[in-house]
């Protein structure tokens, strides 16, 4: 048995001191200092930092010098193992619109190494393309970008968690139909969608929005479209890459007081170019994007996802909005678990996986443990 001990402890709804955590492969107990028994137990100090459930990261696409779409087992490994070291616990590889033959050879490689990681968890794919809208493609090359079909999918309906895709461009519904009933979570983004297309998808069980207010049509009075429709609804988990470039930090509170932070998901979206000097990069291939030190673009100006990690979006998103860190922390741990269903992580709860992480008053992460395991140690800690 462990235990971390001198931990301000994050709970969804509060911080908690004097407390110890006791846990395994899973978190086990939380007790009282004064009761904890030391004999057998190996006891890990926070030193007075905060002690939290791993981050989840929804949306990635590479980190290190590493990239989902380098299809290697090398890239996939040493992504997590770099996600370990900002206090990801699990994540979906992202994957950007490419040809069906080079996505398959992502998705295969995900199967092959999903299981053989020495850091963050691999919880399954985060299709991010080809089924999206061209008039948005954003980053995505247009020329492989097609409309939703399911024939593609089905063989890695096991694999796949999330799927961003435009619904306007879904002819019959059908890709949004089978997608559901296999347990597939659909994601509008990249899209011209209006209100109506938007919340016709909502009506039947679409849950999520990737990186709103990017990649799709922003608020008209006379037109609110995917926009208006996500806020307005509550049954949609929409996600914010709060690097503050993307999103200005003063959206922060506006979309927490229509949303309510539980349905808010934090998001890197961070790709090769995270945790790496300012300079120039390519990227998916032989496309160049310049990184300088704030955010990462082609050479038109196009925003080519970010350098964020998720511990510092957490950090920022605190910082803009002034709520309390434990409702902010929810947002990249308890909201992108229930988005995709896992009762197993996203909490310190008892009987949950021991994913945990322990990080200062600047969120930088000092100590990470993956299913009971320590993955990460800051030098000197």
């Amino acid at each position: 048995m462990n235990a971390v001990v001198n931990a301000r402890i994050v709970v969804g709804d509060a911080i908690l001191e004097n407390k110890a955590v006791l846990f395994d492969e899973k978190i086990r107990d939380v007790v009282d200092l004064k009761e904890l028994r030391l004999d057998g137990v190996n006891v890990i100090d926070a030193r007075g930092m905060y002690l939290s459930a791993g981050f989840i990261d929804t949306h990635i696409h590479g980190i290190a010098g590493k990239d989902t779409m380098d299809a290697t087992p090398e890239a996939l490994k040493a992504m997590s193992v770099a996600l370990s070291r900002v206090g990801v616990t699990s994540f979906l590889p992202t994957t950007v619109s490419a040809d069906w033959d080079s996505v398959k050879g992502v998705l295969d490689n995900v199967r092959l190494v999903k299981e053989d990681v020495e850091g963050a968890n691999i919880l399954g794919v985060h299709l991010e393309g080809p089924f999206i809208n061209p008039q948005r493609a954003g980053a995505h090359d247009r020329a492989n970008i097609i409309r939703p079909d399911y024939s593609l999918v089905v063989e890695y309906k096991d694999l796949i968690k999330i799927v961003t895709y435009a619904p306007e461009m879904d002819d019959g519904m059908d890709f949004t139909k089978r997608a559901l009933v296999d347990g597939i979570y659909l994601s509008v983004g990249h899209t011209e969608a209006s209100c109506r297309d938007t919340m016709k998808a909502i009506s039947m069980g679409v849950n999520r929005a990737t990186h709103l207010f990017n990649g799709m049509k922003p608020l008209h009075h006379r037109d609110i479209g995917v926009v208006g429709a996500v806020l307005m609804s509550n049954l949609v988990y929409c996600e914010l890459i709060a690097d503050n470039v993307h999103v200005s930090p003063d959206l922060y509170n506006f979309v927490v007081r229509l949303k309510g932070k539980e349905r808010i998901v934090l998001v890197s979206d961070s790709t090769k170019v995270a945790l790496g000097d300012n300079g120039t990069y390519d990227l998916w291939g032989s496309r160049k994007v310049f990184y300088d030190g704030t955010s990462v673009r082609f050479e038109d100006g196009t925003l080519a996802g970010s350098a964020l990690t998720l511990n510092k979006a957490i950090f920022n998103f605190w910082r803009a909005t002034a709520l309390p860190l434990h409702e902010v922390v929810s947002m990249a741990t308890l909201n992108p678990a229930r988005s995709m269903g896992l009762v197993s992580k996203g909490s310190l709860s008892i009987g949950k996986d021991a994913d945990m992480v322990v990080f200062d008053n600047n969120l930088d992460v000092y100590f990470t443990i993956v299913g009971g395991r320590t993955k990460y140690v800051k030098r000197g800690f």
